[in-house]
């Protein structure tokens, strides 16, 4: 029945052939209590983490631990089946199939049912099955025959396939932790937020370059030659992204020296006009500010960094609001002065000390222009509401 098949083929129908009952129970058995010991853990570690957050678990339940728990339990009884001597290819075939279960289960989970979804679950499939049948080291070997020379790199399809894989494996678990530590910051109460930005920016940057690092030296890139190319490249894109990379660098000063920080009321010329708001967000290419009006501005960090910032409440939270009115030629300026004053202390959360003032400033053309200015314990609420409210206060003026 095994003629005309591959060596290979015959070798894994000879084993599970000679496979006594005996052995096919103990494997069997093993399986079994590797399944049950695995998704007993998987339960255990959802009910401990079901007592923490709700979104700690609800990140951990969609990840196949169990899946991956059981796998490799199963390979450990592959291996200590071995080491005694006995015929272990059931567990071998059942080790493949969990490991392409969990694997499979993972990439559509990481990026959905999509398109790149299923087409990682074929691959994977195709892999487990020339790995079951035993030819998984021909097809390789066909597939690493030929290819470019690049020193002492090979370029062949083989190791393409294998650069994809693992580059993007690795960039996609260093992305996915960065991710993780970011959440866990900002959950630390005793982390200011600038301080929760730059270590998890930090965080990041690293992580990104560790799994650069593992992935040329797994694919036995020649660092040498790779020196060369990168120095040769970066040289050409030093020039092109000077604007870029000297945004980020501004992004970790600003970060680093805590200048600004996330919550701070700033004022800053840009594009021709003062922009006055909150800091809602330290990224790395740009900070966010959301104006009075409500409309959210990116600032390239390298302008908070060259050009003169107010920052309003830098080493207090208490920031100053300026509200502009304009009265009649016929009014009393003194007593509208007094009614404004009046009517920003009627106004709450208003500081009392220093107390409220109202300057004239100019005189319009149809109206003699009030600067009307307080201190406030609030940022963005100060924008709105006590504008808002201070304006309906002053129009009765």
């Amino acid at each position: 029945m095994t003629l005309g098949l591959p060596p290979e083929v015959r070798h894994i129908a000879d084993m599970l052939m000679r496979t006594t009952t005996l052995e096919l129970v103990s494997q069997i058995g093993f399986i079994a209590a590797a399944a049950v010991c695995a998704f007993a853990v998987r339960r255990a570690a959802k009910r401990l983490i079901a007592r923490g957050s709700a979104y700690t678990f609800e990140e951990v339940r969609r990840w196949p631990l169990g899946l991956a728990l059981f796998a490799l339990l199963v390979w450990i009884g592959h291996s200590l089946f071995l080491q005694g001597g006995q015929n272990s290819e059931v567990l071998r075939l059942a080790a493949i199939a969990a490991t392409a279960w969990a694997g499979a289960s993972l990439a559509l989970r990481a990026v959905g049912r999509t398109t790149l979804g299923w087409s990682a679950v074929a691959l994977i499939s195709l892999v487990a099955s020339l790995e079951a049948l035993g030819l998984a080291a021909s097809v390789i070997d066909a597939l690493d025959s030929t290819g470019l020379s690049l020193g002492e790199t090979s370029l062949t399809p083989w190791f393409a396939i294998k650069a994809v894989i693992v580059v993007g494996g690795l960039l996609w678990a260093a992305q996915h932790t960065g991710d993780l530590i970011d959440r866990a910051l900002t959950r630390e109460q005793i982390i200011s937020r600038s301080g929760q930005v730059l270590f998890a920016k930090l965080a990041r940057m690293g992580l990104l370059t560790l799994a650069v690092i593992l992935s040329l030296g797994f694919l036995g890139v020649d660092f040498t030659t790779l020196a060369v190319l990168s120095g040769a490249i970066g040289l050409g894109l030093g020039f092109g992204l000077q604007k870029v990379v000297s945004n980020y660098v501004a992004g970790l000063i600003l970060l680093t020296d805590r200048s600004i920080k996330p919550g701070d009321v700033i004022e800053v010329e840009f594009a021709g006009g003062q922009l006055r708001g909150e800091v809602t967000e330290l990224a790395g290419r740009f900070t966010a500010i959301t104006l009075r009006t409500g409309v959210e501005t990116l600032i390239p960090n390298e302008i908070l960094i060259s050009s003169p910032v107010s920052n309003w409440s830098h080493t207090s939270r208490e920031v100053q609001v300026r509200i502009p009115v304009g009265v009649s030629y016929n009014t009393d300026v003194e007593k509208a002065q007094e009614l404004c004053i009046e009517a920003a202390l009627a106004t709450g959360r208003v500081l009392k000390t220093p107390s409220p003032v109202c300057l004239v400033t100019g005189f319009g053309e149809s109206s003699v222009d009030l600067d009307v200015r307080f201190g406030s314990t609030t940022r963005r609420w100060a924008f709105v509401t006590y504008q808002a409210r201070s304006i309906l206060r002053f129009g009765s003026v």
